[in-house]
């Protein structure tokens, strides 16, 4: 049985607690961490929504190293190395912003807590302190609660700005709205602030309604819409090159409807949820993706994602000639819900 992939979308964060800017600024990190022999290789990892990037390595001498460079924004990163006591490499998470940052501890007690200098880890820090013990001693509906304090009293920062984004189905649009009026006019007015004021403006799609158009470009960069398709009978697709069941069901499902209804005024609209051109390029042409393929490449502040209500892919939808939506809960594995059989009463409806 093919597994729903839930989106875990990661969201960059402002360093100094005010939204993105896109301008290079430079970065140090100096570390001193006892334990570390000589000419161990220390990587410094850019990490990614499904995949890392590594951005520079460097080898310890006196039990130091050191990174400098520019990034436009803060991202999440790692320190990776090898420690001989333990025979396997060790890696620590952590944001990379525009900052000073310095580390001075030992090998055995090296974490994200011993990184000094950075304020976004600190607000970070914060964070999974007040909410770290709270599921386990009572549960998930006490968690909420308790990250949904946390950003109240901390609203205008981007931690807590991409945490409310984040799980915001989690929590009533009544109160992602009171936490939203909290936010001063320059975090409203950020990519990320826009993102949630469109998610609350938005009204939930139900079965029936007209859909709701999409506007993205394909791999040739050409504009398409999902509306130049209306009067055919529409399957949008969701998908992403790091959901393996998605892929899975391009040759074993959707290219077989697209053989069996050639004949008829059918066509296959997929949305990649990829963030990276080469990865939604490559698994198209690995996969041999022919039929309409688009992509804004920006995930989670998609429009199409906070229209569609996507969480987790793949997801389908079929639309009829007249641009309405069908059944919201299709696959095609369920027997109630199954997608040939839904587009089987279309056509034979006809």
């Amino acid at each position: 049985m093919k597994k729903l992939i839930i989106i875990s979308f990661f969201v960059l964060l402002s360093c100094d607690s005010k939204p993105e800017k896109s301008q290079q600024s430079e970065y140090s990190i100096n570390a001193k961490i006892q334990g570390l022999n000589n000419n161990t290789k220390v990587i410094l990892v850019e990490v990614k929504e499904k995949s890392s990037e590594i951005l520079d390595s460097t080898v310890v001498q006196n039990n130091s190293f050191e990174f400098k460079g520019v990034i436009e924004n803060p991202i999440k990163a790692q320190l990776i190395y090898w420690n001989s006591d333990l025979n396997n490499y060790q890696n620590i998470d952590f944001w990379l912003e525009s900052a000073d940052m310095k580390i001075n501890t030992n090998i055995n007690e090296f974490t994200n807590n011993q990184i000094t200098g950075s304020e976004l880890n600190n607000i970070q820090i914060a964070f999974n302190n007040a909410t770290k013990e709270v599921y386990r001693k009572s549960g998930l509906k006490a968690l909420h609660n308790e990250v949904y304090k946390f950003v109240s009293e901390n609203p205008n920062n981007m931690v807590s700005l991409s945490t409310i984004f984040n799980s915001r189905k989690n929590y009533s649009k009544n109160k992602i709205q009171i936490y939203y009026n909290l936010l001063d006019s320059n975090y409203k007015n950020s990519e990320l602030g826009k993102s949630l004021n469109d998610y609350l403006v938005t009204t939930e799609l139900k079965q029936g309604d007209l859909f709701r158009d999409i506007i993205a470009n394909d791999l040739e960069g050409k504009i398409v819409k999902l509306s130049d398709y209306k009067g055919k009978v529409i399957l949008l697709d969701f998908w992403a090159s790091w959901c393996i069941p998605c892929r899975y069901s391009f040759d074993k499902d959707i290219k077989p409807l697209l053989e069996k209804y050639k004949n008829e005024d059918f066509i296959v609209v997929s949305y990649s949820l990829d963030t990276d051109y080469d990865r939604w390029a490559n698994a198209s042409k690995e996969d041999n993706v022919t039929w309409v393929n688009i992509s804004n490449l920006n995930a989670t502040n998609s429009k199409a994602i906070l229209d569609y209500s996507i969480s987790g892919v793949p997801r389908y939808f079929i639309i009829d000639r007249k641009g309405n939506i069908g059944n919201m809960n299709l696959s095609f594995e369920s027997d109630e819900n199954n997608i040939h059989k839904e587009l089987n009463n279309l056509f034979s409806s006809n």
